[in-house]
């Protein structure tokens, strides 16, 4: 009470109500997080002091709170201790399914694929209880404040810096500016990573980019116990950005053309979402569309795949029974599911205020996605993590979204005593790709009766890809440009490149070009562009522009390793431009 009464003498009634207010607020949060305990794998990211965040000045901490608040309340249960002992007996999933795996496709079945994620009902009513309570405060208690937290109108990119990752900024944001983009770049710096002062206060701004630490925007009580790992990061990044129009790219993935009108496209405008594909087939678990409350008609198929635009009855007999166990009709061919195929979120656009619900809904599914979400997600297939998490969340809460249906490409070599290196991911222009979709939806309505015909021979890659996909010569793959290439293998991390010897034949240990397809890029050379920016900024002959203050090199590159990798980067430099790719001759 002594304390009470000298905050009213010397600040005023209102004031002094307000702190004690607060400090019965933050012990109120306090009391609930330690009584969360449990064995799952968010708890750690939830675990903070709240009464330190009074120190905390012109810090948005009542969301924050307010929303790990949620997180807290609304955790699922204690997650299993292996995931894989969900799949019961009649379980038959073979890792990774492709496109036009054909013979596999009954195992892509509802049927089947119930019998791989199985909870018992115990844990689906608290599953199910926890996600729309989580859903349902959303709306009550986090969403009406979130709009303090960004500014109306912005644009820019979204990525995550720190340790290995600065060091792949350094390729990344260079390639940014060659492409013609201007947008301004939020770095992510998450706790455990900062300390890269040299990269953040000199070679970011002078790419228009800026380090954004999670201390300069999270309450201190929450920076000094957020326990958040791996995929968790790129979905906190998007929550706390401050741009309304997002752009976010990996610091692995190359942006091939000017991305400065990508917000000011149809596609984007519709639906505020785009996500591009992957290489494989979607396997999430029909358990997930019961926990988040979708609605799946069992009875009736929409599409083959990604071909959303042929009549149903080119590719399905009539009466084909989707539950069957001996169907051959994919789970996410029905009407209610997410289509083929599974997502590459290596780069997504999203509209902060419109789908503010979506990408707090896969923070709830990323911070509780090493318990239960990524397996029940992706099946223990490749990629496993944050990649459906924002598809999904948009599509739980009925929002709209454009999934790119131009399949991805690759680009790589085949190596003398390795299989084929499948070096970069080839992403596609979404707004060409638009286009395309609504003029081959045209073509098919104004010949419908024809594609309407049962085609027992209909393949998606030969019936719907190469004639609708692949209209514009033999010298282009597809119709619409490369607009990223994600350099998810032999990522240009120096270190790894001179230590695991890439980019060099295994028998005669000389060195060879890894990306050869570059007609997809208009004879770009993206690889020579790459090792000329490592070059430039490591291993400059001018040794006071080199940039050497990095923790996660300072860590891997000794004194006298230092000279030898940047050896082999001025020989794989030399290497190239003394054999340039030759332009074909149409």
């Amino acid at each position: 009470m002594l304390i009470l009464r000298k905050l009213l003498v010397v600040r005023g009634a209102r004031r002094a109500l307000r702190y004690v207010l607060m400090l019965l607020a933050f012990a109120v949060v306090y009391a609930l997080y330690t009584s969360f305990g449990g064995d799952s794998a968010g708890a750690a990211a939830l675990r903070f002091s709240p009464l330190s965040a009074l120190a905390a000045k012109n810090v948005p901490y009542v969301f924050y709170t307010a929303l790990f608040e949620a997180l807290a309340e609304h955790r699922p249960p204690a997650g299993p201790s292996h995931a894989a002992d969900l799949a019961d007996s009649e379980c038959r999933l073979e890792g990774n399914y492709g496109l036009n795996d054909l013979d596999k496709l009954q195992q892509l079945s509802w049927h089947n694929l119930r019998h791989c994620y199985r909870v018992s009902d115990e844990q689906f009513a608290a599953l199910r209880d926890s996600h729309a309570g989580f859903v349902r405060a959303l709306d009550t208690t986090v969403l009406p404040r979130i709009d303090s937290l960004v500014d109306v109108g912005s644009r820019g990119i979204v990525t995550v810096g720190g340790a290995r990752y600065s060091v792949l900024l350094l390729t990344m944001l260079a390639q940014l500016r060659n492409s013609g983009t201007t947008l301004p770049v939020e770095v992510f710096i998450p706790p455990s990573d900062e300390g890269d002062d040299e990269f953040c206060e000199k070679f970011a701004p002078s790419f228009n980019a800026r380090c954004v630490r999670f201390s300069d925007i999270l309450p201190p009580h929450l920076v000094s116990s957020l326990d958040v790992k791996s995929y968790q990061i790129k979905a906190m990044a998007l929550v706390m950005s401050r741009f309304e129009h997002v752009l976010f790219l990996d610091a692995d993935n190359f942006a091939m053309k000017d991305l400065d009108g990508v917000f000011d496209t149809e596609a984007y405008r519709d639906t505020g979402l785009v996500i591009w594909p992957d290489l494989w087939r979607r396997v999430t678990a029909p358990a997930w569309y019961d926990i988040a409350n979708v609605s799946v008609d069992l009875d009736t198929r929409a599409r083959y795949c990604y071909d959303d635009v042929s009549p149903v009855t080119r590719y399905q007999k009539q009466g084909a029974d989707a539950r069957a166990a001996d169907s051959r009709v994919p789970f996410h061919d029905l009407r209610g599911t997410i289509m083929d195929p599974a997502s590459e979120s290596g780069q997504m656009l999203v509209d902060k205020r419109r789908h503010a619900r979506t990408l707090l809904l896969a923070l709830y599914y990323n911070i509780h996605g090493p318990a239960w979400y990524y397996r029940m997600f992706s099946q223990g297939t490749a990629g496993e993590g944050d990649k459906e998490t924002f598809v999904s969340a948009a599509h739980a809460l009925g929002l709209p979204y454009y999934q790119v249906r131009t399949p991805l490409a690759f680009d790589g070599f085949h190596h003398d005593t390795k299989a084929f290196q499948g070096l970069g991911l080839l992403q596609h222009d979404f707004q060409q790709d638009y286009a395309l979709h609504a003029r081959i939806q045209r073509q098919m309505q104004a010949r419908h009766e024809e594609y309407a015909r049962y085609d027992p021979g209909y393949n998606v890659e030969a019936s719907f890809k190469e004639p609708f996909l692949k209209q514009n010569g033999p010298h282009r793959d597809v119709e619409v440009d490369v607009m990223f290439l994600h350099a998810s293998f032999y990522k240009f991390d120096p270190w790894t490149l001179y230590d695991q010897d890439c980019f060099m034949t295994g028998k005669t240990h000389e060195h060879l070009r890894g990306y050869r397809n570059q007609r997809r890029y208009d004879f770009f050379d993206f690889e020579l562009f790459n090792f000329r920016t490592l070059q430039r900024y490591l291993c400059n002959e001018d040794s006071a522009k080199n940039m050497r203050a990095f923790r996660y090199l300072d860590d891997k590159v000794s004194e006298e390793d230092w000279p030898r990798m940047c050896k082999y980067i001025d020989e794989h430099v030399r290497y190239l431009e003394q054999h340039p790719v030759e332009k074909e001759k149409h």
